[in-house]
């Protein structure tokens, strides 16, 4: 595989026997996240992870694994790995899958799933996300697998074959339509993008930057579900039927209202409710209830869900096409950066959590001239190379 051209036996070697020594010695999860970032340091593109995580063998190892002793399981690995000490460590890079590399891939591939939560099939899903809104352009996938580019459009179309009643560069409408099938449309909106879609219900949603929605465009007055992946505004109609909004391992039940939502790829969901009332939802069906002026996260790692009270305006200011944030960590306002300009900060975490951020700029402003105003605020330096932004002090 060629993602060992990137990698050093030795490194593999010292790694997984570290984090064996943590399942056997029951260190704190964080410690073997962090032998997780080790290995990730040896491939800086999280090419190597995506592939041990993508990998047929991790697959047909969860299936077993679900009808298995979890503790036997792990005891097989540690023999492999045991049997593998016995041989002499070679210190050059290796081309091929050896032995210890395929034990290494099945058990980071059991890693993946214990510490961030996500299965096989989640993730593909989150892989097939990163992959849609790496597209140029925002693009509208209709229910029969075609895809139109929608800034493409020079003048106001229109559909009524799949319930479109206008389409522009900047917004797309649907009618009502009522029939026994549902059909689909997916929004799918990249990097430096804005888009507002009007529901066949009436509920407005305009979809932030790195985002994607699945929503229904027939049979929508009284099957009210859509799909997020990323960050969306939603403003919804009135109805005796509720309004689902579902986040991956969690949803949002609406009756009417506005509120924001950012579902990142690992998982992680952020609501914050501008007007009305709402209901987060997790997986374990309990349901907590937002007022105004609330932000809910649920961190998917652990299911953890808090509620607090918030300045809304900081949440929603990119609906004016603006940054605006007071005393935020640097590292979430870098995330949101990332995703608007399409881009990669590498940096560590824990150093850039502990800076409070202040900014109120337009998101017109470029990349550089954007850094250099970060530069100016904090004792930090950036240096870009292509999609990667890399914080050298």
């Amino acid at each position: 595989m060629k993602e060992f051209n990137k990698i050093r036996y030795n490194a593999i070697h010292e790694i997984v026997e570290e984090i064996l020594q943590a399942i056997k010695t029951k260190k704190d999860v964080n410690s073997c996240k962090k032998l997780l970032d080790l290995l990730q340091d040896e491939s800086p593109d999280h090419e190597f992870l995506q592939r041990i995580s993508s990998e047929k063998i991790f697959i047909q190892y969860y299936n077993e694994r679900q009808k298995r002793d979890k503790q036997k399981d792990i005891e097989h690995l540690v023999n492999d790995l045991n049997n593998q000490k016995k041989r002499k460590r070679v210190h050059r890079l290796y081309a091929g899958l050896t032995s210890i590399a395929a034990a290494a891939i099945l058990l980071f591939g059991i890693f993946i799933w214990q510490f961030t939560g996500n299965k096989p099939d989640e993730l593909a899903h989150i892989r097939q996300f990163k992959q849609d809104i790496q597209c140029k352009r925002p693009i509208l996938v209709l229910d029969n697998g075609s895809k139109l580019e929608l800034q493409k459009l020079d003048t106001l179309l229109n559909d009524n074959q799949n319930g479109i009643t206008t389409i522009t560069r900047e917004q797309i409408a649907y009618n009502t339509q009522k029939s026994d099938v549902i059909k689909y449309n997916t929004l799918i909106i990249p990097a430096g993008y804005s888009y507002r879609v009007k529901l066949a219900d009436g509920s407005e949603v305009m979809l932030n930057a790195g985002s994607r929605l699945k929503y229904p465009v027939s049979g929508m007055t009284e099957y009210r579900e859509v799909e997020l992946d990323g960050e969306a505004f939603f403003k919804v109609t009135k109805s005796n039927h509720p309004f689902i909004v579902k986040t991956g391992k969690s949803f949002v039940k609406v009756y009417g209202t506005e509120f924001n939502v950012n579902n990142d790829p690992a998982g992680d969901v952020e609501v914050v409710l501008v007007n009305g009332s709402v209901g987060f939802n997790t997986d374990n069906g309990q349901e907590l209830m937002l007022c105004p002026n609330q932000k809910c996260e649920y961190n998917s790692t652990d299911n953890n869900v808090t509620i607090k009270d918030v300045d809304v305006h900081s949440y929603i200011a990119w609906l004016n096409n603006e940054f605006n944030y007071d005393q935020v960590p640097l590292d979430y306002f870098l995330k949101k950066v990332a995703t608007w300009y399409g881009v990669e900060f590498k940096y560590d975490k824990p150093r850039l959590e502990s800076i409070e951020f202040y900014i109120s700029t337009s998101r017109n402003t470029s990349l550089s001239d954007l850094l250099l105003l970060i530069e100016k605020s904090t004792d930090l330096k950036f240096t870009q190379e292509s999609d990667k932004v890399f914080i050298i002090k």
